[in-house]
């Protein structure tokens, strides 16, 4: 009796050692430091909406399979241009390395498109125009995190659509529109929460924004985390309750106390959070704004087994030029809204959260990166970033999918075969077994990184 006694207490300390705030963080170098090669998603079709021809490009990618969901292109003889459908495709079993995008491996189509915003059962009352974020349930359900993308009055509440069948999409049923609460800075990116995570955070999904829409007083104005939990879904449509873990506004914005959190958006002059980068304009970028200003966007986030490191990755723009608000860029282009002086200022880029900062915050703005910058890819050249006047997305990243199973990162760009349109998305594939070898343990203190000189992983 006493034996077990000990063998028990051994085995609940186990179980404390084992709680997921004790897991290691990993590094953006073991994220994005094992490439495996490429592939394009070249389907003309209509040209449209059953096209890959200007898709957005977001993905997800069910794990431990070849199996790829992405949205398609425009609708047309719609205004605005609206992004409602989905198709399934096959990635290919070899992966590429051309310097030609266009002559990468093509995943090859296995359902075609379907608009899901006008097969769902509930119609679309108020004026859903684009998929925005994607995942795969751990029952297999897709879900689809939906978004108007100019919703000036900010009343939009509808933000989630499933497909119940996903392996047969034209005749499955389609539940929804759900309201997941926290409205549009849910809708942007969306993934599964890793089985040791889901009881320390209330949920079996994860869904988030940071910005990449219009209409900044809606948006999370930093990485968005909330979870909620797939059974939650069960009915045909109705108000989602998720948990709050992360979230900043245009008031508490992420910023570090260099700047502060109390601004104005739009001012051309120093904000007390430099939301321009006026601090590298100033200093000829010899230091800059490297965690988040206006021109920074957030399409893909997820936690990765085994670590306490929330993964968020996107596009930043105003790195090397600043930026400003409806002006005209160095090309001639009058921008319609925030934009870097320069249109082909704007790199790939990542942050890095530790959850275990997210979940002892005391408000949910409070999180900040504990390493962020810039991503190697392969096939974003950026021309002309700054002309996204829809349905031309211009090399960004709009698709993110991480398969927990074969452990790969896929990072979709949009327009990756030429940039401009008529383009077509380009996934880059990266291996993460090697993550957390060997394991990170310290980080920088809150506001110490905010200015920076911007950096690629692995210089």
């Amino acid at each position: 009796m006493i034996k077990y006694i000990v063998l028990l207490g051994t085995f609940v300390a186990s179980l404390a050692v084992a709680a997921p705030q004790d897991n290691p963080l990993i590094t953006g170098s073991a994220l994005f430091g094992d490439y495996l090669g490429s592939f394009k998603v070249h389907h003309y079709g209509d040209g449209g909406a059953n096209s890959t021809q200007y898709s957005y490009g977001t993905i997800a990618v069910v794990p431990g399979t070849s199996r790829l969901f992405i949205t398609g292109g425009a609708t047309t003889g719609t205004s605005p241009v609206q992004f409602r459908s989905i198709a399934e495709f096959a990635i290919p079993t070899t992966l590429g390395a051309d310097s030609v995008p266009a002559n990468l491996p093509n995943a090859t189509i296995t359902q075609g498109f379907v608009d899901i915003i006008t097969k769902n059962s509930t119609g679309n009352p108020q004026y859903i125009d684009a998929i925005y974020g994607l995942t795969t349930s751990d029952a297999g359900e897709l879900f689809a995190q939906c978004a108007t993308t100019y919703d000036a009055a900010i009343d939009n509440t509808h933000t989630t659509l499933v497909v119940r069948d996903p392996s047969d999409i034209a005749n499955s049923t389609v539940s929804g529109f759900y309201e997941v609460t926290g409205a549009a800075r849910t809708t942007t990116y969306a993934s599964r929460v890793p089985a040791e995570w889901q009881s320390t955070l209330g949920g079996d999904l994860l869904f988030g924004n940071g910005n990449g829409m219009s209409i900044s007083a809606r948006l999370s104005i930093g990485p968005s985390l909330y979870t909620t939990s797939a059974s939650d879904f069960a009915g045909s449509s109705g108000v989602i309750s998720s948990t709050e873990w992360q979230s900043y506004t245009v008031l508490h914005n992420l910023a570090d106390s260099t700047y502060g959190q109390q601004s104005p958006v739009y001012n051309g002059s120093y904000n007390p959070w430099d939301a321009y980068n006026n601090v590298g304009l100033n200093s000829n970028f010899t230091v800059t704004n490297g965690l988040w200003t206006l021109g920074s966007n957030a399409f893909g986030g997820f936690i990765i087994p085994g670590t306490r490191t929330f993964v968020v990755i996107g596009y930043q723009y105003m790195n090397t030029s600043g930026g400003f608000y409806k002006e005209t860029q160095d090309d001639g282009y009058l921008c319609p809204g925030p934009c870097a002086r320069e249109a082909g200022d704007a790199i790939p880029y990542y942050w890095l959260f530790d959850l275990a900062d997210t979940i002892t915050a005391t408000n949910p703005y409070d999180p900040v990166p504990y390493e962020y910058g810039a991503i190697p890819l392969h096939y974003t050249d950026y021309p002309g970033l700054g002309n996204y006047t829809p349905p031309w997305t211009g090399y960004v990243i709009r698709g993110v999918s991480y398969d927990e199973v074969a452990e790969k990162l896929y990072i979709s760009i949009a327009d990756g075969t030429t940039g401009t349109g008529p383009g077509y998305p380009v996934v880059e594939v990266y291996s993460l077994t090697a993550v957390g070898t060997p394991p990170v343990t310290s980080r920088p203190k809150w506001g110490t990184k905010l200015i920076q000189s911007v950096s690629t992983v692995g210089d």
